[in-house]
């Protein structure tokens, strides 16, 4: 009998251990150590990406639809302003967003650009490496949503660089919507 109530004790002692660590860490996007946004590049087509964010605890079941989460930074928009003619501003449209798993949200985006003629084109080649800005509005949605309490994002860690995760260089229609 004792020896079940030292087990009861124990489980219990460690039960409010774990929560004390739960409730306080915080609520955030993971580092870029951590894989906190992978960049999957669509061989079938150039100018289509795919980007998983994942965070450090579980999202709450909701409609992410409508988040764009990022947009590519203005040193990055200014490159391909210069490697594409007649190019005036480039943009992202988000094709569709989605909670995979607990603590991940997957959103294709499809990179447009305008030109000097006034068209909107969608013939904008992504590179096998890009830059982008996270967007404050956007991941406060998400605190809100998840109940969480906002961190203040450093803005050091807005912009960052990333490079194709996608090992496959042959067009394979593994993307959704091909």
């Amino acid at each position: 009998m004792q020896f079940f109530v030292m087990v009861l004790m124990i489980s219990t002692l460690h039960h409010s251990d774990l929560f004390a660590q739960d409730s306080n860490s915080h609520f955030a996007l993971l580092s870029d150590e951590q894989n906190g946004i992978v960049f999957f590049k669509d061989e079938c087509k150039k100018n289509a990406f795919s980007l998983i964010f994942s965070f450090s605890q579980d999202l709450k079941d909701a409609s992410y639809q409508g988040l764009t989460l990022v947009d590519f930074s203005k040193n990055f928009k200014e490159d391909l302003k210069s490697s594409h003619d007649g190019i005036v501003y480039a943009y992202l449209e988000v094709q569709s967003s989605q909670k995979i798993g607990n603590r991940q949200i997957r959103i294709d985006y499809i990179a447009k650009k305008v030109s000097d003629d006034g068209g909107l084109d969608t013939d904008l080649d992504i590179s096998e490496q890009i830059e982008i800005l996270l967007l404050d509005e956007d991941f406060k949605r998400i605190f809100n949503v998840s109940g969480q309490s906002l961190e203040v994002m450093d803005i050091s860690k807005k912009t960052r660089t990333l490079v194709n995760s996608n090992l496959e260089t042959s067009c394979l229609q593994t993307f959704k919507g091909n």
